[in-house]
C-alpha cells in the first residue's frame, strides 16, 4: 500500500470535511487549482487527494476540469449496499472461521473497540444521540466521528482477509 504525505493527508481531511458539513455544493465543478491555494499547498498532494476521494466514492474527476461531488441515486446506493454486504459476508465468514486464531482474537478485540468508540461518539455529550442520528439532526463533529470510527470497523473486517481488490 502507498503511503500518503502529510500534505496528501491534509488536503485530503480538509476536503472530505467540507463535503461531510455540507459546505460543498453538489451542482458545482470545483477546481483543483482553487482548493490548493485554499489551504495553501501544492496541486500534487491535492490531486492526489482527489484521487482518493474519488475512489472512495465522495466525489467524481471531470479531466482536465476539477471534480464535483458524486451524486448517488437510488439504485446506486443499493448496488453499493448490495456489494459491501457480499464483500463484508465473506469476510465475516474468514473471521468466524478463525476465532480461535490469534489473529482471529486480535480483530475481535479491535472490532469491539471500535464498537465501543461509535457507541460513545453516539452518546457524547457533543455528539448525536440515536434518536438525532435517525432524524438526520445531529452534530456534525459527533456525526464525523461515529462515521469513522464505523469506516475503521469495517476496514479491519475487509484487512483482515488481505484481498487486494477487496480494499
Amino acid at each position: 500500500m502507498v503511503s500518503k504525505s502529510p500534505l496528501q493527508i491534509q488536503a485530503y481531511d480538509y476536503l472530505k470535511e467540507m463535503i461531510l458539513s455540507g459546505r460543498l455544493d453538489p451542482d458545482v465543478l470545483y477546481s483543483e487549482t482553487r482548493m490548493s491555494a485554499e489551504i495553501g499547498i501544492s496541486r500534487t498532494p491535492m490531486r492526489e487527494a482527489i484521487q482518493c476521494l474519488s475512489q472512495d466514492g465522495y466525489i467524481t474527476v471531470v479531466p482536465s476540469k476539477g471534480f464535483m461531488l458524486r451524486k448517488l441515486n437510488e439504485q446506486d446506493m443499493e448496488e453499493s449496499i448490495q456489494i459491501r454486504c457480499a464483500i463484508e459476508g465473506f469476510c465475516i465468514h474468514m473471521v468466524a472461521s478463525q476465532t480461535n486464531t490469534k489473529k482471529g482474537q486480535k480483530l475481535l478485540v479491535t472490532l469491539e473497540r471500535l464498537l465501543d468508540k461509535q457507541e460513545k461518539a453516539l452518546g457524547s455529550r457533543n455528539g448525536p444521540s440515536r434518536e438525532n442520528l435517525e432524524s438526520g439532526s445531529c452534530s456534525s463533529a459527533g456525526l464525523e466521528q461515529f462515521i469513522e470510527y464505523d469506516h475503521q470497523f469495517h476496514l479491519a473486517l475487509v484487512n483482515y482477509v488481505d484481498n487486494r481488490e477487496f480494499r
